[in-house]
């Protein structure tokens, strides 16, 4: 358990098949009340890109992105910080988040780019975050991997994952950028193992180029790390993988790009020594063509040896947020069906799994009025859902949820007009629906 953020090594500064399921939806309301959702961030802070994880003694961990000043000549591109926020089980947040990075403004994260954070079976966390940097080979501007090891009392010094890249993408680049390693995914075992995940470069002709998911994994809780090494190609390179250790295999999702362009769901599995275990599975029936990268990243989560999915489609009807579901035994995800299949928008999904429960968050309009963050939970694992919920206050966009559970608590976070919002639970008080 991280006691204190302080440690002598790093200075902190404060500061699938498609059925038609109607009968599964809508079912008795989980009691959602948006009233409960507070602001975690501080004012004047310009927050976005959210993650949350939960240790065993029920304290949440949040970890976003503060937006800076813009880079001059590199497009969208700003000096950022990450922000670390700790929310005990039975007290408030802390009242200041503390900045991890201990150089100010090297991240370069976003809503789309986040960074990730996971928690290990002894309650040391892990974080990975896309960090700026000189290529030693180029001596241009490049975006590296790099990695936090939560201590008792703070965190290491950052390490970078990856290998420079020889390639110079940087005249095709919006931002400038020679080479990137970054739409990045974290994910830890029960037993200690570490997994990076990231989308690379290295390899690509061009910036918009289909990339590779690169990896490397820790045997040893972060101590050490291998060499990192290609995972599989021809993926879409600005839709972020999510990954999820799920009882004896590791759960990878990406946007596959094919010959004639379509950008399709996929999910991959992995053992512990990153050993592919059997084929990528698609999730959906329907292709989506298009010219370009939709940024739409697919979420994962497995638990009680069922495997779930979520994402947006946009061909199969109707267009939004979908879940499916694998059995154990069976390497398909099935049962594929629409969470909100009123809405005008739906978008953005993300996955929380415990025993037989399953939260799901994303964010949608369901009207031309202003965009809300939604969840909708199951405790029959994934077979049947509670209606959908608005979990974000009126007033503003809200959007880009995460959701974590554990042991009992249920925590969704947002970015909304600027700020960190944040949603906890405890699942006991959740009536049951009745299925």
């Amino acid at each position: 358990m991280i006691h204190s953020l302080f440690r002598t090594s790093i200075k902190l500064a404060r500061s699938a098949t498609l059925v038609a399921l109607p009968m599964i939806l809508g079912l008795t309301p989980l009691g959602v009340s948006a009233d409960e959702a507070i602001q975690v961030s501080a004012d004047g802070m310009r927050s976005t890109g959210v993650q949350a994880v939960i240790d065993s003694k029920g304290t949440i961990w949040l970890l976003w992105v503060v937006k800076g000043e813009r880079i001059e000549g590199a497009g969208h591109a700003s000096r950022d910080d990450l922000h670390l926020l700790r929310w005990p089980e039975s007290a408030p947040p802390d009242t200041a988040s503390t900045r991890l990075n201990p150089e100010p403004g090297t991240v370069r994260g976003s809503a789309l780019s986040r960074p990730r954070i996971a928690i290990d079976g002894s309650d040391q966390l892990h974080v990975l975050y896309p960090a700026t940097g000189i290529s030693p080979v180029t001596g241009k501007p490049v975006i590296n991997v790099s990695y936090l090891k939560g201590f008792d009392d703070g965190f290491d010094a950052p390490r970078t994952l990856n290998r420079p890249a020889v390639n110079d993408l940087s005249e095709t680049s919006h931002s400038g950028i020679a080479a990137s390693a970054t739409f990045i995914s974290l994910a830890a075992s029960p037993g200690g193992a570490i997994f990076a995940l990231w989308l690379d470069s290295r390899h690509s002709a061009e910036t918009e180029s289909p990339a590779h998911v690169f990896a490397a994994r820790s045997t040893d809780g972060g101590l050490n790390w291998t060499q990192d090494q290609s995972l599989f190609q021809e993926v879409c390179p600005c839709c972020q993988p999510d990954s999820r250790w799920s009882g004896d295999h590791l759960l990878v999702s990406s946007r596959m790009v094919d010959a004639e362009s379509h950008r399709d769901p996929h999910i991959r599995r992995f053992d512990a020594q990153l050993d592919a275990l059997g084929e990528p599975v698609r999730l959906g029936d329907q292709s989506w063509r298009l010219e370009g990268c939709p940024l739409k990243s697919i979420a994962v989560a497995g638990a009680d040896a069922w495997d779930y999915a979520a994402w947006y489609s946009e061909t199969d009807k109707p267009s939004g947020v979908w879940f499916a579901r694998s059995a154990p035994g069976d390497a398909a995800f099935k049962e594929a069906r629409p969470l909100q299949p009123n809405a005008l928008i739906s978008d953005a999904p993300a996955l929380a799994s415990d025993l037989a429960q399953v939260w799901v968050a994303w964010h949608a309009k369901e009207s031309e009025s202003e965009r809300r963050v939604f969840v909708s939970h199951s405790d029959d694992h994934g077979a049947t859902f509670s209606g959908a919920e608005a979990v974000s206050k009126p007033g503003g966009t809200a959007s880009y949820p995460t959701v974590a559970m554990r042991d009992g608590t249920v925590v969704v976070a947002w970015e909304q007009n600027g700020a960190i919002h944040a949603w906890r639970q405890a699942l006991g008080d959740a009536p049951d629906h009745d299925g």
